[in-house]
């Protein structure tokens, strides 16, 4: 026996209202038990929240927090009547200690991080589990990692991890979080181990200051040539 699926594509940096009210009509028109707000837009390269552009960084709020606020609130309240379902939120890494040189992503990922957990706290009595998933480096177009490796896990082996980890709390000690792949979670440990307030910002400062001056000079090669 198939299965039918219904599919609608669109650019939710610059959706429009008809959009909306589509994906609003798709959604509650159908029984929806589990909902994966994975939508997410970065900063091409490393650079300073003073030097980006305030259209990518208004794409960035429109994209990693709006999106999902509104596909959040599409589901909740068939979820609400059916007492069941399971939200995944795929935030990133950047939002555990925040990220110099990729401000407006870290903190769109910070908010998705507290959203999560805050509407965790509220939904669960109800029967609906929220997970907030820390995810990592994965082979992608936006990560610009091409090859996938053990560090970094192609989209289908990162899904399977996080849908076999559903409801396990992996990997990292915020609540209503986790980190399922392992590779990931032994990285995240480490970095916990190793975080002190007086001296790891100066040295996360240093590494991506150095990211940033690399970034810089390949950008002036691309425009010599």
């Amino acid at each position: 026996m198939g299965v039918k699926t219904d599919s609608y594509s669109v650019d939710f940096s610059c959706a429009s209202p008809s959009d909306w009210n589509h994906i609003k009509e798709m959604v509650t028109s159908k029984n929806i038990g589990i909902l994966i707000n994975n939508v997410g837009v970065c900063h091409p390269s490393v650079t300073t929240f003073m030097e980006e552009s305030k259209q990518l960084c208004d794409q960035m709020v429109e994209v990693n927090i709006l999106t999902m606020l509104n596909m959040t609130r599409f589901v909740v309240p068939q979820m609400r009547q059916r007492k069941n379902g399971l939200i995944l939120n795929v935030g990133s890494w950047t939002s555990m200690k925040g990220m110099p040189f990729l401000p407006v992503y870290a903190g769109t990922k910070g908010f998705v991080k507290t959203f999560s957990q805050s509407l965790a706290y509220e939904l669960e009595p109800e029967g609906i589990t929220v997970d907030h998933i820390f995810s990592f480096w994965v082979s992608s177009k936006m990560s610009g990692y091409k090859s996938a490796s053990m560090s970094i896990p192609s989209p289908n082996v990162y899904a399977s991890h996080v849908l076999s980890h559903i409801g396990l709390k992996c990997g990292t000690l915020e609540a209503y979080s986790s980190v399922p792949y392992a590779p990931h979670s032994y990285l995240g440990f480490v970095a916990s181990l190793m975080w002190d307030a007086r001296i790891t910002p100066p040295v996360l400062y240093s590494i991506s200051n150095n990211l940033y001056q690399l970034s810089l000079k390949r950008r002036k090669r691309v425009k010599t040539n």
